[in-house]
């Protein structure tokens, strides 16, 4: 296997439950404010030193009674936590293409996941190499080629029982690309990994009654 470092941000270690807590909540808040149309500012306080630490970027996923209703996030050689986090939450609440913006009355039915993506390498090599640079369960895919590009989470494969090469041929599919554009030399390809955090949507700001 050849595969070689394409980022430069070091790799996190495993969240503690706290961590985990803090930064669902977090993504709640945004996903709420973000809904509601409210210019708050975003309090990071919570996340402690989290906040700053270097990750190669942040998704957001939404799903309402199990089912996808948004999923948004960002790629960076380097981002601070906190900013990916916000960019991630907003985008999920309001800017999914695939899915019209969340409306608030929806906010109680939701399942709120965040993925914060490390490790991110590039995969060099021949199509063997390649292949066996993958890890179900542990990396996500990223492909870039011909001015397309595509990316799978590590969640992704899990959920849907693929293994290495369907993985492979997927996020070709999700670039537009030929199933086995992964094998063309010119197609750059890079492995990541993500700490996981998820559950259901809580109000970090309940309405006060009348």
């Amino acid at each position: 296997m050849d595969a070689s470092a394409a980022a430069t941000s070091p790799e996190p270690s495993e969240l503690t439950a706290a961590e985990q807590a803090a930064l669902q909540r977090c993504a709640c808040a945004l996903v709420a404010a973000a809904a509601r149309h409210q210019a708050t500012r975003f309090d990071s306080t919570p996340l402690g030193p989290l906040a700053a630490r270097s990750v190669v970027g942040v998704f957001v996923t939404l799903r309402r009674h199990g089912a996808l209703r948004a999923c948004i996030g960002n790629f960076a050689e380097s981002i601070r936590l906190e900013q990916a986090l916000e960019r991630a939450a907003t985008g999920a609440a309001r800017h999914d293409p695939r899915f019209p913006p969340i409306d608030p009355a929806e906010l109680p039915d939701l399942t709120v996941e965040v993925s914060v993506l490390h490790a991110r390498e590039q995969l060099t090599g021949s199509p063997r190499d390649r292949l066996a640079a993958v890890e179900i369960g542990r990396h996500g895919l990223d492909i870039q080629y011909q001015g397309r590009m595509g990316l799978l989470l590590p969640s992704v494969a899990v959920d849907h029982g693929w293994d290495a090469p369907r993985l492979l041929a997927e996020v070709c599919r999700k670039a537009g690309l030929p199933l086995d554009a992964w094998q063309e030399p010119e197609a750059t390809l890079y492995r990541f990994s993500a700490l996981h955090c998820s559950g259901p949507w809580t109000d970090p700001t309940p309405e006060t009654p009348p």
